[in-house]
């Protein structure tokens, strides 16, 4: 047995395939899919067995780990989706780097570009909130979450002033603001996470949100997109 036979991931029972930075994204896509009634992909995200290190930095083991699969080169197309952060040019190329480090992979020169290489299913960069959109997938959220409680997000524009989160980046301000939300219209458990925000049944990111359709649509037509492209 090699040191990689312990990257082999688990089976993988769709046509396509979801690589995302963390469990909260994973949870957001899955549940989105279900919601939207969209075709099926497999969604995984950098965890141990398959890497030590998790986020991006993580999705170069992952990638390769995805290459020992058996049928993986035949997949119909697979996506990695991520964060633009708060300088979306600076944070596409350095997830480049790193889908490029990754043994037989080539990185696309810009998101939404299908990169067909021998061996790797066609691979599409997708990020979040939107293309050259500064944010993340918290950022998007917060859009459906303000609008279902606009209440409490009057408060917590006064607790951020108050406590001077105002003055931080982007991406920081939403991760605090969506934890914020959270906790605030959850109360079952007010320690949710992303991971659980749609498994408690309070709808508290709903996801028929108008928000949500850009990604939507673009998981809808994904195969006539990487065929197209």
């Amino acid at each position: 047995m090699s040191d990689n036979d312990n990257l082999i991931p688990a089976n993988i029972k769709e046509p396509r395939l979801i690589l995302c930075e963390g469990q909260g994204d994973a949870t957001f896509i899955e549940h989105l899919i279900k919601e939207r009634n969209l075709p099926g992909f497999d969604v995984h995200f950098p965890r141990r067995p398959y890497t030590e290190t998790g986020g991006v930095n993580g999705f170069k083991e992952m990638l390769e780990a995805f290459s020992l699969f058996r049928g993986f080169s035949t997949l119909k197309g697979l996506l990695i989706l991520s964060d633009n952060d708060d300088n979306p040019a600076n944070t596409f190329l350095s997830l480049s780097k790193v889908i490029s480090s990754a043994e037989g992979y080539k990185a696309p020169s810009q998101p939404f570009e299908v990169v067909r290489t021998e061996g790797v299913p066609p691979l599409v960069v997708v990020m979040l909130p939107w293309r050259e959109k500064p944010g993340n997938l918290e950022t998007l959220c917060l859009i459906s979450s303000y609008d279902s409680y606009p209440h409490i997000r009057a408060c917590l524009d006064e607790y951020v002033t108050c406590t001077g989160v105002n003055t931080w980046g982007l991406t920081k301000q939403s991760k605090m603001k969506m934890r914020c939300m959270l906790s605030s219209t959850c109360k079952s458990d007010p320690n949710t996470s992303l991971v659980y925000a749609w498994s408690r049944g309070e709808n508290l990111i709903p996801l028929n949100h108008q928000c949500f359709d850009q990604i939507a649509d673009f998981l809808r037509r994904f195969d006539d997109y990487i065929l197209q492209s």
